[in-house]
């Protein structure tokens, strides 16, 4: 769930409503149905790392086998059998970044923490238009909330020119 939250830079609404019909594996891709995306009038196709795909394709074997998905087309599920919500997202995405080591004190780490990450990496390696595209933001304006280029970053772009 981290992973693809991180791939696409879903929103929560995105990983509540994910189902497993919006996986396109063979392509290495998720499908956000129109009538699904949040803020957003159209299908969106979002690419997935290999890593990720890899992933899926394994958590998609093992969610065969249990029985809490039976009937069911939602991708992820709580303990309790319920979609995932901001709440129940932040809690499992904290207590990973706390396995991990992350010290978490006076620190906001959030479902939309991700989204944000997602769009800070698209838009230093790909540019503004990569981001806004990951992000499925129709204006660039939007998406220059995302956008930390510094100095030194500007400088390297600059020194990659011939």
């Amino acid at each position: 769930m981290i992973y693809v939250a991180l791939d696409i830079g879903a929103r929560p609404c995105e990983i509540n409503r994910m189902n497993t019909d919006w996986l396109d594996l063979k392509n290495g891709v998720v499908r956000v149905p129109k009538e699904d995306a949040a803020k957003n009038r159209e299908d969106w196709i979002c690419p997935l790392k290999d890593e990720t795909t890899r992933i899926l394709d394994r958590w998609l074997q093992e969610r065969s086998a249990q029985q809490k998905y039976d009937g069911r087309d939602a991708l992820w599920l709580t303990k309790y059998g319920n979609r995932y919500d901001k709440d129940s997202f932040r809690t499992v995405f904290r207590s990973i970044a706390k396995e991990a080591g992350f010290d978490l004190e006076n620190r906001d780490l959030s479902p939309y923490s991700i989204r944000h990450s997602t769009g800070n990496y698209a838009e230093a390696e790909g540019g503004l238009a990569t981001a806004a595209k990951q992000l499925r933001h129709k204006s660039r304006e939007t998406t220059k909330k995302y956008s930390h280029s510094g100095v030194e970053q500007q400088r390297e772009t600059l020194n990659k020119l011939e």
